[in-house]
């Protein structure tokens, strides 16, 4: 289920006695769909259905308040190649679209 009202806030910390900065996730939306994602989705980590999740979350970036899920489209005939280079090519291809969606608006990814 998609959080419309997840507060989605960028990988780098606030200087000291700034608060963080706060980005609208209908804005955030428009910016990877723009980059060519296919669908874009955002969650509160205090959801109760992620609560089990939640202390790695944590534990990997400190700051997180919300995820965000970006979807790309693979060309299914790569993926189902017997020819593995194939397939492993198309995932690739993939993780760089994402990169170029997240980076150039503030974002890093990191991928599970």
């Amino acid at each position: 289920m998609i959080d419309e009202q997840a507060e989605i806030g960028g990988r780098e910390r606030a200087p000291e006695g700034e608060s963080r900065r706060v980005i609208d996730a209908g804005w955030l939306r428009q910016v990877v769909l723009d980059a060519g994602g296919d669908d874009v989705g955002f969650v509160s980590i205090d959801r109760e259905e992620i609560a089990a999740e939640k202390p790695y979350l944590i534990a990997a970036v400190p700051e997180t308040r919300a995820l965000l899920s970006i979807v790309c489209r693979l060309n299914p005939d790569n993926v189902r190649s017997p020819a593995r280079s194939i397939g492993n090519l198309e995932f690739h291809r993939n993780y760089h679209h994402i990169n170029a969606a997240a980076v150039p608006a503030g974002f890093w990814p990191l991928f599970p």
